[in-house]
């Protein structure tokens, strides 16, 4: 009787359809890098579309101008909508560079990249709130040691 083979290959996972070994070694860090590139792009590129559809919606005469409340809202849609499909975009390209025929591979890395995104835009986030509340501080400072 031949002895019984234990000796496991890499793509034996593969073969049986056992998606946790592929996905836990091969990893594509760079798709999921340029997946978070391409969203925070994406997203750059149709807020300013945004803005310059918001900017010529308002006019020089105050009478045909629309509400601050329609144009805030409308604002607000088109931020969500936009982070939508930058997300999507970025989804997509983190799949496709990620080289892997299993389709939860491809979605992983999607996700992965959506996670990296929102991570960087709540960082830089922060950033520019801090920012904003440093520099309020050090004026009112400046303002009252000034008076004393």
């Amino acid at each position: 009787m031949p002895p019984i083979q234990t000796v496991a290959t890499p793509h034996a996972a593969e073969a049986l359809g056992d998606t946790r070994a592929v996905l836990l070694n091969h990893v594509s860090w760079g798709a999921i890098f340029a997946g978070a590139a391409t969203a925070l792009v994406t997203q750059v590129i149709v807020n300013l579309v945004g803005v310059g559809v918001g900017l010529a919606s308002v006019g020089t005469t105050a009478a045909d101008n629309p509400s601050a409340s329609t144009v805030s809202l409308g604002a607000g849609l088109w931020f969500v909508a936009s982070g939508l499909v930058a997300s999507l975009a970025g989804g997509l390209i983190a799949g496709r560079l990620s080289g892997k025929p299993l389709p939860g591979a491809a979605a992983l890395h999607g996700l992965v990249s959506w996670a990296v995104t929102t991570l960087v835009v709540l960082y830089l986030l922060t950033s520019a709130a801090s920012g904003l509340v440093g520099g309020t501080l050090s004026t009112v400072s400046g303002v009252l040691g000034g008076a004393s």
